[in-house]
């Protein structure tokens, strides 16, 4: 999620400052371009909201997509779930 996540200048002096934050966050919090020049840095886009979205979309698609196999599965009797090898006499 790191990756994704973008930190960015806020209050500084006018510059070429837009990507002098960190890409840590950790590392943000310490002296740095965007510091030094008067501002700080804060999070403008955090990448657990967009995995977490990804993760949503992908499960309603698989869901759509499996909704019929499924309705299937649910459809069949017990004895069909049951181990048929388990039972040989």
């Amino acid at each position: 999620m790191r990756p994704l996540t973008l930190l960015t200048l806020r209050r500084g002096t006018v510059g070429d400052l837009e990507y002098a934050c960190p890409r840590n966050i950790q590392a943000a919090r310490q002296a740095n371009a965007c510091t030094n020049a008067g501002g700080t840095c804060v999070v403008a886009r955090d990448g657990f909201y967009l995995v977490s979205a990804a993760g949503v979309v992908l499960g309603a698609a698989l869901l759509l997509t499996y909704r019929r196999c499924l309705a299937h599965l649910d459809a069949l009797p017990l004895d069909s779930w049951r181990d048929k090898s388990l039972h040989k006499s």
